[in-house]
């Protein structure tokens, strides 16, 4: 019986946001996503077990088994613009409100084996704006030139949000479960991939690909007779979780063996 669990890890209906529902509603059903208030029938006594906000759960839990995704999905813009939203304006220095954890990030990824790329990437992103009619250097705060600290991190990881969801974006989308080589993670992350040939046509080295994690659900585990299986539990907010440049062989994992989609934004 799922009910208590989804009770449990959702305890009221002021947990729900549009974006859980985009979410919930991916896989390109068709039509629009259902309203929040759809969710209302989980706390409801007298309302059947069966009914449309249970439906919606059970359907995206068998649909987003962590470790089984699909190869190809559809899924709401409203998902990444939520975090786009709430951290557009914010000062650099407030930034680490919208991560997880931001200092262990700068620590693990702003090394001299990453550190050349990310400041290939905050070029390149200066470049794609100015191509674009911007003057990046009229916010530097918001487009920072290099990554040297977790300030410039977190911008940099702002500002490829930013170009993410503008018009006809050459950066790309995936959703990605983080399990195995990544052991203790179990997650489910909407990767933003800024690829080789991106880097390239601003003039980079594109060696490496960079990648940003937007962190949407943990992972329950689920002990059945023959096998475990791992669902996602959302979280309350869409957070920036990593923002990385992959090597050769871990940019080949990442897209492995049902543990990444591509991701159609509409």
């Amino acid at each position: 019986m799922r009910l208590p669990a989804w009770r449990g890890h959702y305890p009221d209906a002021d947990f729900w946001e549009p974006w859980h529902m985009a979410v919930l509603h991916h896989g390109g059903m068709g039509g629009s996503p259902p309203p929040v208030s759809v969710m209302a029938d989980l706390y409801h006594p007298a309302r059947p077990v069966n009914n449309p906000a249970s439906r919606l759960l059970l359907t995206f839990e068998k649909r987003t088994l962590l470790g089984h995704l699909p190869p190809e999905m559809r899924l709401e813009h409203t998902v990444p613009q939520s975090l786009l939203d709430e951290c557009l304006e914010a000062p650099v220095e407030d930034l680490h409100a919208f991560w997880g954890n931001l200092d262990s990030h700068v620590h693990k990824h702003v090394v001299p084996d990453e550190q050349p790329h990310l400041d290939a990437a905050a070029r390149a992103i200066r470049g794609e704006v100015r191509r674009r009619g911007l003057d990046p250097d009229l916010d530097p705060d918001f487009f920072p030139t290099a990554v040297t600290d977790a300030a410039s991190y977190a911008a940099l990881a702002r500002a490829i949000l930013f170009v993410a969801l503008l018009a006809n974006t050459p950066l790309r989308f995936h959703l990605y479960c983080a399990r195995a080589d990544f052991v203790p993670y179990a997650a489910l992350t909407l990767n933003i991939d800024m690829p080789e040939a991106f880097l390239q046509a601003h003039g980079e080295s594109g060696t490496r690909e960079v990648v940003l994690g937007l962190h949407l659900a943990v992972a329950e585990r689920l002990s059945l007779p023959r096998e475990t299986l791992f669902v996602p539990i959302l979280n309350r907010e869409v957070n920036f979780s990593t923002l990385y440049a992959p090597k050769a062989a871990q940019s080949s994992r990442l897209r492995a063996g049902g543990r990444s989609s591509i991701v159609i934004l509409q």
